[in-house]
């Protein structure tokens, strides 16, 4: 497995806001495309995307609450955010 070091370091809060809803903006989109790929091309079911949209849509919602209590206090933000990526060979 490897481990990717994505988002590592300290932030004001308008940078924090930034990076953060950069990240959760593009795996939006991204599965905004992927469910109507699968709508379009294979009329499957898109429950997954469905799924992680909720989660994200929730997970901004508590980015931007922590976001407004780092304002509040005049805080800094240290974030980091690694990415675990694991090979998976399909067995023969």
């Amino acid at each position: 497995m490897d481990q990717i070091k994505l988002i590592d370091g300290t932030y004001n809060v308008s940078e924090a806001a930034d990076v953060l809803f950069s990240v959760i903006s593009d795996k939006i989109r991204f599965h905004n495309i992927q469910m109507l790929s699968i709508r379009e091309r294979f009329n499957g079911d898109t429950s997954h995307s469905e799924e992680r949209l909720e989660e994200l849509n929730a997970a901004k919602t508590q980015i931007a609450e922590i976001l407004k209590m780092a304002q509040d206090a005049g805080a800094t933000l240290e974030i980091h955010s690694s990415i675990d990526i694991k090979l998976k060979v399909p067995q023969s």
